[in-house]
């Protein structure tokens, strides 16, 4: 198990976040806007989605999420041996329904281990869910049925395919995979590929596929997976990997109930860190991760004539496991905003946060017998629907502009601020969203909002807030300004701390 060398990557990522530290800063801020000067890039409409849990789809509907990434779980359609549970398999279909309504596209993760097919002798101690096969060409035949069954059958029986799958989740982490890397790579990723090719073959539909799904940009994984891909001709269309700012440290608000008292055991043995913030948990740290990886697999890559897959992070937010009322909160919201804003910079192809809705065992008496709504669930609404401050960080980045323009933030690192500015292609339209975020000694600021290059005409202007006196967006400060020809744009703004501010403007 490589426990010490996945920590290692761990620190790894933090240390190239660098240290935010809190610092007194009384002059504005200043952002300069020129709405003529676009960049060539779009807003990236798919940096919104999430991860799929069953419940609500009409909650995240408005956002109208890129990706819905949801677990096949193999192991329960194949229960008892090779023969297909059509009662699991029609569960599973219901749950892709439900994301197509919700207008998302889905990512079907291929995991986990049959425990009747799992690599384990009598008294192994180890989750049998969570081993290697013992014949991988089994495996491999039990992953090709399911691509089979929800691409092919589906468009067979008139409804919209799946085509895009992930192979397993988080395998460098001995939660989730509970042996060698090498026998990941050689024992479930090849014949995995190999099943989702010749699926594509024989029925002519066009799939994705990709991994690994790391629980951190982890080259010890990500490099060998590429490698092999370009070696032995396999398909690898997009990289994935998770990130949660708050790593290495979890629930800093509660302990998350995490099944067995062996599992929880297993979990508390490997990650110890519970009950602590990180001081130095940034959204910058998603934009050197996106850096970090593209040239890794650039690396691996070189000389093949392969194109570069996507990359995606599939699995972000606050906190990973645990629970972190932060993310119930404004200041849960900020920081997403600023890793939007991160990841649109870095050129992220997309982006999946962890989740859409609370976990159902928050209305468990056992779990939570106050019968509380929010306790620092990931979702981005919580158990009864409620839509949480971080639901509208989403919606304001849906309601941007399309063409991204030039702006420029006078700004440290340190004083924890994002901003992105975009506009449409007629240039009627111009919308700034500046984020502010900080996990130690957050701080207000004044912001100075310079906009030039703004057709002349009457602009309408709305201002709309997500701090701790505003837990939605859906209300806009409203202005309205004629601009002559050539002139400039001021706009003094108050950016509290662990705040989002979006500007909106209308010709």
């Amino acid at each position: 198990m490589r426990i010490g060398a996945a920590l290692g990557v761990l620190a790894g990522a933090l240390a190239v976040a660098g240290t935010p530290t809190a610092e007194a800063h009384p002059a504005p801020l200043r952002l300069t806007v020129d709405s003529a000067a676009a960049t060539g890039d779009r807003v990236n409409r798919g940096l919104v989605g999430v991860n799929w849990d069953g419940e609500r789809p009409q909650a995240v509907r408005p956002l109208r999420p890129g990706l819905a990434r949801v677990d096949a779980q193999i192991e329960r359609l194949f229960p008892d041996g090779p023969e297909l549970d059509r009662d699991a398999l029609a569960r599973l279909n219901s749950s892709l329904d439900a994301i197509l309504r919700a207008g998302a596209e889905p990512l079907v993760i291929l995991s986990y281990m049959p425990p009747w097919l799992a690599d384990a002798q009598p008294g192994d101690p180890r989750d049998r869910t969570k081993l290697p096969p013992r014949d991988p060409q089994l495996w491999g035949d039990l992953v090709g049925r399911v691509v089979s069954e929800l691409s092919a059958g589906r468009a067979a029986r008139g409804q919209r395919p799946a085509r895009r799958f992930e192979v397993w989740n988080e395998p460098d982490w001995p939660v989730f995979f509970q042996d060698s890397p090498q026998r990941f790579l050689e024992d479930v990723f090849v014949p995995s590929a190999a099943a989702v090719a010749a699926v594509e073959r024989e029925h002519r539909i066009d799939l994705l596929f990709g991994g690994c799904a790391c629980v951190a940009p982890d080259p010890l994984m990500i490099v060998p997976m590429v490698t092999l891909a370009r070696q032995r001709g396999l398909p690898l269309d997009f990289v994935s990997w998770h990130w949660y700012a708050n790593t290495p440290f979890l629930g800093p608000d509660g302990r998350e109930p995490l099944g067995t008292p062996e599992f929880q055991q297993l979990v508390d043995v490997v990650f110890p860190f519970w009950g602590r913030r990180n001081p130095v948990a940034t959204p910058a740290s998603y934009g050197d991760q996106v850096g970090l990886v593209r040239e890794w697999v650039r690396g691996a890559l070189a000389g093949s004539g392969r194109p570069m897959p996507e990359l995606v992070i599939d699995e972000w937010n606050l906190s990973a496991g645990g629970f972190d009322r932060r993310m119930d909160i404004h200041e849960g919201a900020a920081y997403d905003g600023g890793v939007l804003a991160e990841m649109q910079k870095a050129g992220l192809d997309r982006s999946a946060v962890f989740r859409a809705v609370d976990p159902a065992y928050f209305a468990d008496p056992k779990v939570n017998p106050s019968g509380e709504e929010h306790r620092g669930g990931w979702g981005l609404v919580t158990i009864t629907g409620r839509r949480k401050p971080a639901w509208w960080t989403f919606w304001l980045w849906r309601r941007l502009a399309p063409l991204v323009v030039r702006s420029q933030l006078e700004s440290a690192r340190s004083d924890g601020v994002w901003a992105l500015a975009s506009r449409g292609a007629r240039r009627r339209r111009l919308t700034v969203l500046v984020a502010s975020f900080l996990a130690e000694g957050a701080h207000p600021h004044e912001l100075a909002l310079e906009l030039s290059g703004l057709p002349p005409g009457r602009w309408r202007i709305r201002i709309r807030r997500i701090d701790a006196g505003h837990p939605s967006a859906r209300r806009a400060d409203r202005r309205a300004r004629r601009i002559r020809r050539g002139e400039r744009l001021d706009l003094e703004l108050e950016l509290p701390a662990q705040a989002l501010v979006a500007v909106e403007l209308r010709r």
